[in-house]
């Protein structure tokens, strides 16, 4: 599974010169579903080139039409969100990594001189907006959302802030939460 994960991951995030088209299902915010192919979309592109078949036509979707984009190979099943940070203007398609009562996404944003940087944004279903934990006052702000398991804060607030690992504590969280 991580191999794969990582496999798709690498081939999302690696731009090339000519589109690659990967076989998925689309799901565009008026319903529709639509199974073929999708171009190599990158986190904040404009448009999502379709086609249903390797020699279809290509059609294009502005992004803000797209809910999400499934990716499946086997068992295994990769999804890109149309998902819109607090205090951004715009949406992005950013991959979900746990899915929950919080989901945690992520999205690789290529950056001058450090190279790609990962960012961690987290959302539950019944919120509009996503909300990022980078930088600044993380242990306090990641303390806050998640308020309501005093197991996770405990964990969060004991643990050393470079050993802190978001997937676990989104884990442990969604796991106390489905025990109730």
């Amino acid at each position: 599974m991580k191999a794969f994960l990582l496999s798709l991951s690498l081939l999302l995030t690696v731009s090339t010169v000519q589109a690659q088209f990967v076989a998925s299902t689309l799901h565009l915010k008026n319903g529709e579903v639509k199974k073929g192919l999708v171009d190599n979309p990158k986190p904040d592109a404009k448009t999502v080139k379709f086609k249903p078949t390797e020699t279809g036509t290509v059609t294009e979707y502005k992004t803000d039409q797209v809910a999400r984009i499934t990716f499946t190979s086997g068992k295994e099943t990769l999804k890109l969100e149309n998902i819109k940070p607090k205090g951004s203007k715009k949406s992005l398609l950013m991959q979900k990594m746990i899915e929950g009562p919080v989901n945690l996404y992520v999205v690789q944003i290529a950056g001058g001189q450090v190279g790609a940087v990962n960012y961690y944004l987290v959302k539950r279903d019944n919120e509009e907006e996503a909300t990022t934990y980078n930088g600044l006052g993380f242990k306090k702000r990641v303390s806050a959302y998640l308020q309501d398991d005093p197991a996770v804060v405990n964990y969060i607030q004991e643990t050393p802030l470079l050993d802190i690992d978001m997937f676990e504590v989104i884990n442990r969280y969604n796991a106390n939460k489905k025990k109730k």
